[in-house]
């Protein structure tokens, strides 16, 4: 029964498929070998075409996995920025344990202008109460926000990134870190610094393109709200909220594509934060983001059925030499999607098949390149990396040689001069003691001929305060202060010296004087050590936005350059640390000299306005 139903089930197909063979049975051998070519070319072009559209899917979940790999880098990188801005504000907080007699506003001063990475660093006591700002400035807006967190911080024991919101301020920073205090240099409170992406015009993390048609690219906050936008529009709720609503919540990454009623489909990935709350879109118009997969799809679409008609047309006349390249093409195209770029795809006709091998090799080649431009890339990123790393180092070392030189310079001078002196006077001392009873008269005179040399220790002690950390720049500014030095300096060392104030006279920032009297204390002590000259000038000007110092000599002079390009570790020190001094606060040191010439020395300051002494020029 099984057998009579089969039968009359295929008895159709039967009747079809036998006047089929007749008909090829008929057919000249030439035209039988063009329809066999004919049929096995129909069933290449369909692995092709299964292997292309593979490809083509396979480019596609590429291109969306590059879109969701841009997010998760930028967010890693905003991550990586605020981990750091916490171990630079905890640092900070035990920093002034290193030199207790620096104040604590000083200190983290120089943190904040070295590192740059705070938009603003505010010093809270427990109560929430601001200490000081760096910089002085008005307060922040947010400062108010972040009062009512201080007990939740205070409870957790540890550094906090806190991410306020529009309903907190107007306009957010991108997370705020708290750090409380509780032991190391600085009392008992907070610090507190507001972190941004840019700072003192220097771009942190770069956010994308802002151009029509680029990549977009968000960081938005836990409630969908824009903090940053690449196009620079932030501070507004993310028009994809509602999509991305249920990610944002469950923090976790993924790639959507949005196909709104009105205008384009685009495609959104999202990749969650962990320092604090939100995290970063990607967002890119569909078109534009798949545009290699679709450029590939109608490609195969185009050049396939086209090659196909052709094929088939001249099937007759070049069967075997259609099969051969048809098949070349489908074992590239199989390299190229396991990843094997090295070998290239040679078109060997000219007709619509090498047409396609050509698209094959430009698809192949773009894409060889792309992996070594990113290799590249990835390359000199570490060589500049290896570059800053060597450059700190040799800096450490400078400074390190630069403070050893200075302890064996004090030592020297303490030993050669004030503990001699203090020997001498404890042996005059028991030498007087021993006539005191026997002869009052010897003991008179000998402690007569001590005070000269009781006197002469204490100038010399005077002297080494002096230079340690006069007092008159603290008290009396920076014009006294370097007035004062270089005539207690060069004077005893037969040096006429004379100073010269121009502009109206002004107190500059603590930070500021202290870097600048340095630097004037080694022009000074150089003319007095070193130069051999019978004058000098200093000329101080206030002008506007700069503080220049002029210091001339005409001594000896020296060859700057073989100074400064000398293998020896101990010249040049004090060039260098002016030099270093200067560049933290954005100025420069020009030296000028020569054998036989004399020396000047141009110290050039930016300044802002500052508090005026009332002092008239001179």
């Amino acid at each position: 029964m099984v057998n009579v139903t089969l039968r009359a089930a295929l008895a159709p197909v039967r009747r079809w498929s036998s006047p089929l063979m007749g008909f090829l049975r008929r057919l000249s051998l030439q035209y039988r070998i063009a329809a066999g070519v004919v049929l096995g070319l129909v069933v290449l072009f369909s692995l092709f075409g299964f292997l292309a559209v593979r490809t083509i899917n396979q480019s596609k979940d590429v291109a969306l996995e590059e879109r969701l790999a841009l997010s998760e880098a930028t967010a890693h990188t905003v991550d990586g920025l605020i981990a750091n801005a916490i171990d630079q504000l905890e640092g900070a907080g035990r920093l002034s344990a290193l030199d207790p007699d620096d104040p604590e506003e000083s200190q983290i001063g120089m943190v904040y202008h070295v590192l740059g990475t705070f938009e603003t660093i505010v010093r809270l006591d427990n109560d929430g109460r601001v200490l000081w700002l760096v910089p002085a400035s008005s307060q922040p807006a947010w400062l108010s926000s972040i009062r009512p967190l201080l007990p939740q911080v205070a409870a957790q024991g540890s550094t906090q990134a806190v991410q306020l919101t529009t309903s907190d301020i107007e306009h957010p920073p991108v997370a705020l870190i708290v750090s409380p205090i509780r032991d190391g240099g600085l009392g008992p409170g907070y610090l507190v610094g507001d972190v941004q992406l840019s700072n003192k015009d220097i771009e942190l993390t770069r956010l994308g393109g802002t151009k029509p048609g680029e990549t977009e690219i968000e960081l938005v906050d836990a409630q969908g709200n824009i903090i940053l936008h690449s196009a620079g529009q932030p501070y507004k709720a993310d028009e994809h909220a509602d999509i991305l609503a249920p990610l944002v919540a469950r923090r976790e990454a993924g790639i959507l594509i949005h196909d709104p009623p009105e205008g384009k489909k685009h495609v959104l990935a999202y990749y969650p934060l962990e320092s604090v709350g939100g995290g970063v879109v990607v967002e890119q118009t569909a078109d534009q983001a798949l545009a290699v997969p679709n450029s590939m799809r109608r490609t195969m679409l185009y050049f396939g059925f086209g090659s196909l008609l052709v094929v088939s047309i001249a099937a007759w006349l070049h069967a075997r030499g259609v099969v051969r390249p048809i098949r070349e093409l489908t074992n590239a195209s199989s390299r190229i999607a396991g990843g094997a770029l090295d070998t290239p795809i040679v078109p060997r006709r000219d007709d619509e098949v090498g047409e396609l091998a050509r698209s094959f090799e430009s698809m192949r080649v773009k894409l060889k390149a792309h992996l070594e431009e990113r290799q590249r890339w990835e390359q000199e990123l570490e060589g500049k990396v290896r570059e800053r790393t060597q450059e700190v180092n040799w800096l450490l070392g400078k400074v390190i040689s630069a403070q050893e030189e200075e302890r064996k310079r004090v030592a020297r001078e303490l030993h050669d001069d004030t503990a001699q002196a203090l020997a001498t006077m404890l042996v005059g001392i028991q030498t007087a003691d021993d006539a005191l009873l026997e002869s009052p008269t010897e003991a008179k005179a000998a402690l007569a001929r001590l005070k000269p040399q009781a006197t002469r220790a204490l100038e010399e002690m005077r002297k080494m305060i002096l230079e340690l950390r006069p007092s008159d720049l603290d008290d009396l500014g920076l014009v006294s202060a370097i007035r004062s030095y270089a005539e207690s300096s060069l004077e005893p060392a037969g040096v006429a010296v004379s100073c010269k104030v121009s502009g109206k006279e002004k107190r500059l920032p603590g930070p500021l004087e202290t870097a600048l009297f340095r630097m004037a204390q080694e022009a000074i002590n150089n003319v007095a050590r070193h130069a051999e000259a019978k004058n000098a000038q200093l000329h101080l000007r206030f002008a506007k936005r700069r503080f220049v110092i002029d210091a001339e000599d005409d001594g000896k002079g020296f060859d700057v350059q073989e100074v400064v390009t000398s293998t020896d570790e101990t010249r040049g020190l004090g060039l260098l640390g002016m030099k270093e001094r200067a560049a933290l606060f954005g100025g420069s040191v020009d030296v000028e000299s020569g054998p036989g010439h004399g020396t000047r020395v141009h110290i050039e300051m930016p300044v802002e306005d500052g508090e005026d002494t009332g002092t008239a020029s001179r």
